[in-house]
Order: C-alpha cells, then structure tokens, then sequence
C-alpha cells in the first residue's frame, strides 16, 4: 500500500450547524436535514435499504460516521456477491473494505484498531484515478486499481442484507464475522448527496431515529446489557455487580461480623424454570455459609458455601443435583464472584469471570424449583458462621442488600451495611485528660497549680531541698497514677468515715442541749409551784386570822 497525503482526501468529518440542503437520491426532492441529524440506531438485527451508488465523472466518494461496542459487524454491502460489489465491515475492532471490481478483489484494513470503543469514527472510501482510498479518522491507505469503471446492481444496504443475498460467495472473513451492525450511523453521503437515513429508517423494526437514549448508544456500563423500549431504554444489571440506570453504580457493599446472618422472605412465594444467582464477596474465612435459598421442600434448595477454603454450588431439585467447586482458595481477602444460571434442565456456571462450565438435570420434561420461601445469608459450615463482607448479591432481580431495613427482613445486629471496612484497634494509650462543663481541659490547670504549690514550698524550705521536693513530688505523681482506682476508693471511704463522725458529733449536740433545755424548765416548773404554794399559805393565814379574833 502507499501512503497518501491527508489533505488530498475530502474530508470525511461530518458538518453541523445550520442546514445543508442535498437533493434526495430517490425522489429527487429536497429536504432540509443536517448531516447531524441524519442517524440510524440499530438496536437488534436489522438492516436499511438506499438508492444504488452509480460512479461519477471525476471520482466517486462514499462517506460515513459510524460507532459502537461490537467487535465484529456489517456495517454497508452494496452490488452482486457475482459481479462487482463493495463491503465493509469491522472485524475484532478494525474495520476492513472489501472491493471487486471486475475479475479481482481488493481488501484494506485502517491503520488503526480497537475503533468499538463507542465514539463516532469517520470512513471514507474513494474510486478515483486506477485506485481506490479508505480512509479512517483521517488516515488514508491505498490501493491500486486494474479498472475504476463498476457497476453496482441492487440496493445500497446498511447494518446489515438481506437473506436473499447469498453470503457464501462473499470472503471467508465477512462469512464469519457477525452478519448485522449494532451501533449507530450518520452523516452517509454517496457522491455528495446526503442519504435520506431517517426516512430509510421509518417504520423499520429494529432501528431508531437517533442514536443517544437508545441502546445503540450502549449507555449502559460495565457489562449491562440494554433492552429497547418504545420510547426510551432499560439497562440489565443482572450480574455485573452494579447498579442504576446506566449499572454505572456499585452495589451496596455489607459487613458480616462472626455470627452474622440475614434472611428475607418471599412476600409472593413461586416456583422457577429459570434461575440466576449472583454473588460477589471476600473473606479470609477456610469454612462458612454465603447463601441458601430455602423451598417449602427440604429436597429442594440452592447452597453455596466455603468449605476447605473452596467455594462450593450446589443445586437439588428432589433426586436431580449439580455441584461445582472453585479452582482456587477462595479465603483470601480479595474479591472473588460465582454466577449461575439455569434454563429448565440446562445450568451453567462461572468462578470469577472465568471459564463457563455446564451441567444438566436428568429430565425430559419441565424442571420446576420451588416453592421458594426464604432467601439466607451467613449460615454455619462445619460450626463455623461465615464472616466479611458481600459485595453484590442478586438472586433473580432480587437484591435484599440493597436496603436490609425492609420488613420482611429479619438481621443480627452484626450485619453492617455501607463499608466493609474494620475499625482498627488503638495502639496508644487514650490521653486521659478530663475536661469541665464548658468542654476545655481541666487537666492542665489542676497541673499548673500543684507545680506552683511545689514552687512555693521549695523556695520556703532552701535551696538544698529543690531536688528533694522535686523528687519526691515527682515519686508521689507517679505513685498516685500507679494507685488509679484503689487510691480514689481510699479517700471516697476516708471521706465517708468523716460525714458519719460529723453527724454522730451533731446529735450529741443537740440531744445535749435538749438535756439543758429540760433540766432548766423543771426547775421553773418547781420555783413556780414553791410561790404559788407560799401565797396560798399566805392566804390561808390571813383567812384565819378573823375567826381566832371572832372566837375571842
């Protein structure tokens, strides 16, 4: 191939802003449309059909913008698998032209790959002077030509062809790469007309107008898969270990300290042909239980479970089982996942991502599980209770981790939901400094005054006994803090004998003085009786005197 000078090729990036008027291929009306504006999503198998590509005098050019997340796909065929034809297609990320013009057939690939990152890629394709140019993003490759003069039957196809085309006759490489385009294209211009896409694609079943807000968009994240409604898109995020609309949130990661469980309960209570489960953990745990769906059957269950360091499956269904147990240690503090599917007798199972194994249940018929009550989390295995953390859980759309307040839940207090982080343990001592009603220490300044009481007694007591008082203070300190406890019992006791020897003390008092005060009024009481009985003599003689006198 030989390189060509950029600036030599028409531009293949797609204009905006205001509008750009072409006459339609077909009709030969116009249509006011930008070239933005002209998309086709193709969401599912599906394919547009346009007005042929006829050469021109000069050149014929034939361009596009074009993304998405597929690795492989046909993206545009035009002509006869028998005559001449051109295609282009991506293939493992790099996309590749295919053209046969008369007896021979040229194919080019971009200079560059991995173009299914899901960002628009502009294409270019150029039949001029005994070549022919594919250009992508900007970086031309060509390719000489024995004739320029072709002649393309049939309609312009795009995203995909239809079955009446035979595709054996076609390159090995296009017979095996996927049939159909998922993803968007725009801007498509065939010898500067702007193909009318939006009206190719009216009524077509599987392609919508645009591509933002579809699933040709692939808006959703991290191994979502997306489902087209009428008007809008639903994300999957079933299995991926994510959440929201676009799966682009984690899941809510809980904590199970030892002895932890959960169990929720089935408000509708129903019997499967399908099943998928899903878990994400970590744990440093060689035994314990991670999950167990419970069915009004004891035969019937679901059960995963670490056992020797290894994650074990299993699934009973009356006398039917499959088991599977991980390849590696699973104990070993860092993330590891188990996904698991059923379809009727048909189950398949995958350990961290890895290789898909299958099994099946030894039935012709339909293989119902069920009926299910009860979903658990963290059960004992072998006397041992699954401890650390759950990193997504999700048991045929349900996830009872994503909000274990509800109330057909019933949890230990040990599960912990938001982080599954471990506090760690203090290796310092606590400063014990006590701190007032206002909150500032009160520590420092009960310090400071007994440093200055030690000041005031070393200057009274000389210079000789500074060291002394020093150490000795010092000595006292560090025996007052080694006492703790036992020392502040001491003085409370100390300080309680004194209350009891101060009240004993007040009631002798008081009961000695009651003593005086009633000493005192006895003696009142007699003087008063001594004077009354002196006037009553008194009176007694005066009484008498008379009748002596009378009687005389």
């Amino acid at each position: 191939f030989i390189g060509v000078n950029p600036k030599a090729v028409v531009s293949t990036q797609s204009t905006g802003g205001s509008a750009n008027i072409f006459t339609n291929a077909r009709n030969g009306c116009k249509f006011q449309e930008t070239t933005e504006q002209q998309v086709a999503a193709f969401i599912r198998s599906s394919y547009l059909s346009l007005p042929p590509w006829t050469p021109s005098n000069s050149s014929s050019l034939l361009n596009f913008n074009f993304r998405t997340q597929e690795l492989n796909g046909l993206i545009l065929f035009h002509g006869n698998v028998d005559a001449d034809y051109v295609a282009i297609e991506l293939v493992n990320g790099v996309l590749k032209t295919h053209l046969q013009i008369g007896d021979g057939i040229r194919t080019v690939s971009a200079l560059i790959g991995n173009l299914n990152d899901n960002t628009w890629h502009s294409v270019s394709l150029e039949i001029a002077q005994q070549s022919f140019i594919f250009t992508v993003d900007d970086m031309p490759m060509v390719q000489p030509l024995g004739q320029t003069e072709f002649e393309f039957s049939g309609g312009l196809y795009v995203g995909g062809i239809p079955e009446s085309v035979n595709s054996t006759f076609l390159p090995i490489t296009m017979q095996q790469s996927y049939p159909y385009f998922l993803g968007c294209v725009k801007a498509l211009i065939v010898n500067t007309v702007i193909q009318d896409l939006l009206q190719a694609g009216n009524g077509k079943s599987g392609v919508r107008a645009e591509c933002d807000g579809t699933c040709a968009a692939y808006p959703c994240q991290n191994g979502g898969s997306c489902r087209q409604l009428e008007n809008q898109y639903d994300c999957l995020c079933s299995g991926s270990f994510f959440k929201g609309k676009t799966c682009s949130e984690e899941m809510t990661k809980v904590r199970f300290t030892p002895g932890s469980s959960l169990r929720y309960t089935l408000y509708e209570q129903k019997t499967t042909i399908r099943d998928d489960l899903h878990i994400k953990f970590k744990t440093t745990d060689s035994f314990g239980g991670l999950v167990q769906i419970e069915t009004g059957d004891p035969n019937q269950y679901i059960k995963v479970i670490i056992k020797n360091s290894y994650l074990e499956l299993t699934m009973n269904i009356g006398s039917m089982r499959v088991f599977a147990r991980s390849p590696v240690p699973v104990n070993d503090d860092v993330p590891h996942t188990l996904s698991f599917w059923r379809r009727n007798t048909a189950a398949s199972y995958a350990f961290d991502g890895g290789e898909v194994g299958k099994s099946t249940f030894d039935s012709m018929g339909t293989v119902e599980f069920g009926v299910i009550m009860n979903l658990r989390l963290g059960f004992p295995v072998s006397n041992m209770q699954f401890s650390g953390c759950m990193l997504g859980f999700d048991y045929n759309g349900i996830t009872p981790l994503e909000d274990t307040s509800l109330p057909n839940i019933v949890k230990s207090p040990g599960v912990i939901s938001g982080s599954c982080d471990i506090a760690p343990e203090p290796t310092e001592a606590p400063d014990n400094k006590s701190t007032d009603s206002n909150g500032s220490d009160t520590d420092g300044e009960e310090e400071k005054e007994k440093e200055n009481e030690d000041n005031n007694e070393t200057e009274t007591e000389g210079p000789k006994e500074v060291s002394e008082n020093n150490s000795t203070t010092q000595t006292q300190q560090q025996s007052q803090g080694g006492l703790g406890l036992p020392f502040i019992v001491l003085i409370a006791a100390g300080g309680f004998i004194c209350i009891l020897l101060v009240v004993y003390g007040v009631s002798r008092f008081a009961k000695r003085r009651q003593g005086v005060y009633i000493t005192n009024e006895d003696k009142r009481v007699e003087e008063q009786q001594r004077v009354e009985y002196d006037k009553l003599t008194m009176h007694e003689e005066a009484f008498e005197l008379p009748s002596k006198e009378l009687y005389m």
